[in-house]
C-alpha cells in the first residue's frame, strides 16, 4: 500500500473484487459516498480493508447503509496518501482486494497487463544475483484460482535466467519426492513381528 502502484494515485490495474457505481458526484469534502448498488457483505470487520476506490483515489469508511438510498458512511479521503480528486456520478469503482492478514497490501488484476510487468520487475531482481524463489501470499488473486495461480507462478517464473528448468523436469522432481516420502512413511508404519 506504500508502492507507487497505490499513491500518490492507485493504478486503475489493482483487482477490485466488488464494482460499484456512484449516483451522486463526490466533492472533495464529502464524508458520505451514494451508491447504485446494496453494499450489503462489503468488508466490515477489519479497518484495513473497509476501502473503496474510485479513480485513482483510496477512501476508506465506517460503514454503510443496506437500505436504500445506499451509502458509505464516515469516509475518510485520499487514504494510504492518494490525491482527492472529485468523481462524477456514474463512475464506477468498487472495493479493492486488500489482504485481510495485516499485511498492508492491495492485490492485481491479472486480467490486466500489470501481472506482466510486475514479472518483469521480479525477474530483474532475481537475475541480479538470487539462486531460490518463492511463491506465497497468492490468496487475493482472480478467480478461478487454480488457473490463476498458475498463470502468476508461470509468468514470473519463465523470465529467470538463473538456474532455469523446465516445468516437465520440475513436475517430475516433485512426484519423486512426493512419492519418496510417502514410501518413508508407509515404511515407518510398517508393522514389526518377532519371531518368537
Amino acid at each position: 500500500l506504500k508502492s507507487r502502484y497505490v499513491t500518490p494515485v492507485a493504478d486503475h490495474r489493482l483487482l477490485l473484487k466488488r464494482h460499484l457505481t456512484l449516483t451522486a458526484p463526490i466533492g472533495t469534502e464529502d464524508t458520505e459516498i451514494y451508491i447504485v448498488q446494496n453494499p450489503i457483505n462489503c468488508p466490515k470487520t477489519y479497518a484495513h480493508t473497509r476501502v473503496l476506490q474510485f479513480g485513482g483515489e483510496m477512501i476508506t469508511y465506517e460503514g454503510y447503509t443496506d437500505s436504500a438510498p445506499y451509502k458509505f458512511i464516515g469516509c475518510k479521503r485520499g487514504a494510504f496518501h492518494t490525491t482527492v480528486t472529485e468523481h462524477k456520478a456514474g463512475e464506477i469503482g468498487g472495493i479493492p482486494e486488500i489482504s485481510e492478514f495485516g499485511f498492508e497490501c492491495a492485490y492485481l488484476d491479472q486480467n490486466s497487463d500489470l501481472q506482466d510487468e510486475i514479472a518483469q520487475k521480479l525477474a530483474r531482481i532475481y537475475n541480479a544475483g538470487f539462486a531460490f524463489a518463492y511463491f506465497d501470499g497468492s490468496e487475493g488473486t482472480n478467480a478461478p484460482l487454480p488457473s490463476t495461480l498458475q498463470t502468476l507462478n508461470t509468468e514470473s517464473i519463465k523470465r529467470l535466467t538463473k538456474h532455469r528448468f523446465s516445468v516437465r523436469a520440475r513436475q517430475k522432481h516433485i512426484s519423486v519426492g512426493i512419492y519418496s516420502a510417502v514410501q518413508t512413511r508407509l515404511t515407518c508404519l510398517r508393522p514389526t513381528y518377532s519371531r518368537a
